[in-house]
């Protein structure tokens, strides 16, 4: 609140303020500005890193889907033509049948879980290199 007073000059009126209590005011508020300023870089900076960690995640489903996938099923299709002929040389490879095909389980939940990583819109796809 200002302190407002009229006194007489020269022939006039004039009014005179006290301007201390507006000034504090201002100060705080300047004062809580820079907080929130400060704030908003510490605020921009987590962001960075967010955008970054999610950049990240994109770039390992794009590996998943890209490199590993397709070397799983490249080395699944090679034991199986191991097993083949193993089995044509008369070998026992039930055991090694079964391991194979508990692989290709493991390999249809993981192509599924990248498919769904690939769809999710909050993911994005790196850019090319």
């Amino acid at each position: 609140m200002t302190n407002a007073r009229f006194e007489h000059h020269e022939g006039k009126v004039v009014v005179v303020v006290d301007m201390t209590g507006v000034n504090r005011e201002l100060a705080d508020i300047k004062s809580m500005l820079r907080q929130v300023i400060g704030k908003e870089g510490q605020i921009m900076g987590k962001q960075d890193d967010i955008d970054a960690s999610v950049a990240a995640v994109g770039t390992m489903v794009t590996d998943l889907r890209d490199s590993v996938v397709p070397g799983i099923a490249g080395a699944q299709t090679k034991l199986d033509q191991v097993i083949a002929d193993l089995n044509a040389q008369g070998v026992d490879t039930s055991a090694l049948a079964s391991i194979t095909a508990d692989l290709a389980d493991a390999k249809g939940s993981l192509d599924s879980t990248v498919a769904n990583l690939v769809a999710d819109p909050n993911i994005p796809t790196p850019p090319a290199v």
